[in-house]
């Protein structure tokens, strides 16, 4: 949920043994029905629902999920209130509530996740609520109600101190440092990316120190201190570099940088780093368009207009591509200027 590109989870391509995974869940499920015992149904509609969620089939795992709670629903009420059976309407509840907020559908994963949070709350799972809070966060602040976020992931830091949870606190620090930014509080921003960075650092997790020195250029550029921003920025790019996983991330770290040189005035260190924006074997063309735009700013701040009005033109083809209209529409503005 930190990097600005992610959308939910990044299905992979589709393999004979997805088919093969598919196929096997589908015909336990056909046993459990046929057994017609309320447990044996609810854990084959579970697990198919994993899978469909693993490989971004949002709709079959919705109905999964679906399915689990109407089961517990024509279960005896008594039964309903063993400690299996609210696990598993705790899980159902957490996955629709995540299916929710890939789809954009925010008020129904809000819904969803107090639904998983009352479930942990009686089953008195710490990391359940932890992550309930967490996900209520995240659907708060895409609804635009930033002190709702901040109320929910500062009680998710609570319970990860609590219980010891590191990742999770790292987690909280981030969410809480970026919606301190947000509301323009860039000092309690800091902190609390410094926090995370620190916990990343400890745990030796490269993708959370990435996202923290995202974070970190982004705030102190926000308050002035380029130099600073300048050095977590260059340290992000250096994480991904060695990590080499990622080639969209670093893309979009080349291209930050490259922004923050021109800004700074760099502009020759600027193009060399837009050029390995564009060098980088990236599917993701907003990249290439940022990429491309990029470069024909610092060409025309240079007195190179042909060259710049010739890289304007290419980021419009990519705005063409995009079917951006508010992209192309810039492209246009922006050939018109060179």
């Amino acid at each position: 949920f930190f990097r600005s590109c992610a959308s939910g989870p990044a299905g992979r391509p589709w393999t004979p043994m997805d088919d093969d995974v598919i196929t096997d869940s589908k015909q336990v499920l056909q046993d459990a029905l046929a057994s017609g015992n309320a447990t044996a149904i609810q854990q084959a509609y579970t697990n198919l629902g994993h899978h469909f969620f693993e490989r971004s089939q949002f709709p079959p795992a919705l109905k999964c999920f679906e399915k689990v709670l109407g089961s517990v629903q024509d279960m005896p009420v008594l039964e309903r209130d063993e400690p299996a059976v609210l696990e598993r309407q705790g899980v159902a509840h957490n996955q629709l509530g995540l299916i929710h907020l890939v789809q954009g559908q925010y008020a129904r994963a809000l819904e969803a996740h107090r639904s998983a949070l009352v479930v942990a709350q009686r089953l008195q799972d710490c990391p359940g609520q932890n992550m309930a809070y967490t996900n209520m966060g995240t659907a708060f602040e895409h609804m635009g109600d930033r002190e709702q976020a901040l109320q929910c992931h500062q009680k998710a830091l609570t319970i990860a101190e609590q219980i010891d949870d590191l990742p999770g606190q790292g987690l909280a620090y981030a969410s809480i440092g970026t919606l301190y930014g947000s509301l323009g509080d860039y000092d309690s921003a800091l902190v609390c990316h410094h926090n995370a960075l620190s916990i990343a650092e400890g745990m030796g997790d490269l993708d959370a120190q990435s996202v923290a020195c995202c974070f970190l250029s982004q705030a102190y550029q926000e308050t002035g201190q380029l130099e600073k921003a300048l050095q977590y920025q260059r340290q992000e790019l250096l994480i991904l570099e060695e990590e080499g996983l990622n080639v969209d991330l670093q893309a979009k770290a080349e291209n930050n940088l490259a922004a923050l040189l021109a800004l700074m005035g760099a502009e020759d260190e600027a193009l060399a780093h837009y050029q390995k924006a564009l060098a980088l074997q990236t599917d993701n063309q907003a990249d290439r368009y940022t990429a491309w735009i990029g470069t024909g700013d610092v060409l025309h701040t240079q007195g190179h207009y042909a060259k710049a009005f010739q890289a304007y033109q290419t980021a419009r083809e990519v705005a063409e591509v995009l079917d951006d209209f508010e992209a192309l529409g810039m492209g246009y503005n922006k050939i018109g200027v060179a």
